[in-house]
């Protein structure tokens, strides 16, 4: 079997695949005039920007699915549909498979997808292909599934880091706008930016992580809603040509040796993950706590610059036994 890209030539043998298993599904009720995407499949879906994929068996289209963009960075599958002969054979699971990879390349943060109540096989099928159900009401079953650079958590003693998923937007808003958490970072993000975070994921954006507490209960947070877990983020990230590693912690999280924590989990991953010979880290030179968390990870002082009009300093830290401290 083949996963391979509609071509023009797909189109009457795609078509026939759909319209039979609509009328497998609704019988004497399926009508298949209301159906006019089908009709022209390149120009309904690729044309519009959108994905078609086609599984292929002995030189014969044996299935179909699409992807269309739902909104900027969420992708939909529509169109599954296999032939009956091909059916349980692993056909749909491929093409779904497929579609998730193509949504990936494109930068989604999610898929989702909505199919009837009653056809509990495509239920079944999408929940084996990792989807989860977030919505069922009177008519159709609307399943998710969260596009993240990897499905590996990082565990410590006292935390866990999790790669984000769209359910962390609004914390992720919330860390962006905190004026203590953002102190040090040229104040509080602007509206444009927390709303493309609300809107959006950095579930694609590799070695970024999600900093959970393990047992939020050892700490009192004064929070009574379901983000009390969340206490931070740290990322890695390249923008200035090298890996850079930068840890953000609500106020209410300092002090107590959590950022110092997750930061040594991320770096020791960081050497395993990538074939970076150092890695560096910039803080406000008036950021004393972030400094002391450098000096205890074996970070090297290297030079000061400016950014958001205040002075900061730069810092490095080598691969294992290449270190010098800071100082």
């Amino acid at each position: 079997m083949v996963i391979r890209d509609f071509v023009h030539s797909d189109q009457e043998s795609s078509r026939a695949i759909i319209q039979a298993g609509l009328a497998d599904r609704w019988g004497s009720d399926f009508d298949p005039d209301v159906n006019p995407d089908t009709d022209d499949l390149h120009a309904s879906y690729v044309a519009m920007g959108g994905d078609v994929l086609v599984a292929v068996v002995d030189d014969e289209v044996v299935g179909i699915g699409a992807l269309v963009a739902e909104t900027d960075g969420l992708g939909r599958v529509l169109r599954l549909s296999v032939a009956a002969a091909h059916r349980r054979r692993g056909v749909a699971r491929a093409i779904v498979a497929g579609l998730v990879d193509r949504a990936r390349s494109r930068g989604y943060f999610a898929v989702v997808v909505s199919t009837d109540n009653p056809w509990t096989d495509a239920i079944a099928l999408y929940e084996a292909s990792g989807f989860h159900v977030i919505e069922v009401d009177e008519t159709d079953t609307t399943l998710w599934l969260d596009l993240v650079w990897t499905k590996e958590a990082i565990a410590t003693e006292r935390l866990e880091l999790c790669p984000p998923v769209a359910a962390d937007n609004f914390f992720i808003a919330e860390l962006l706008t905190d004026a203590n958490t953002r102190s040090y970072l040229g104040g509080p993000a602007s509206f444009a930016v927390v709303e493309w975070v609300k809107a959006h994921s950095l579930a694609p954006q590799w070695g970024t992580f999600v900093v959970w507490l393990k047992d939020p209960q050892a700490v009192s947070t004064g929070r009574s809603d379901p983000l009390a877990q969340r206490i931070g983020m740290v990322e890695l990230e390249d923008w200035r040509g090298e890996l850079e590693l930068s840890c953000h912690l609500l106020p209410e999280f300092w002090g107590q040796g959590y950022a110092l924590e997750a930061s040594r989990a991320v770096l020791d991953w960081a050497w395993a993950a990538s074939d970076a010979p150092s890695i560096i880290a910039v803080t406000h030179v008036d950021n004393h706590a972030a400094l002391r968390v450098l000096e205890h990870l074996g970070f090297r002082r290297e030079h000061e610059l400016v950014e958001w009009g205040e002075p900061h300093l730069q810092a490095r830290i080598d691969r294992p036994n290449r270190s010098a401290g800071l100082g």
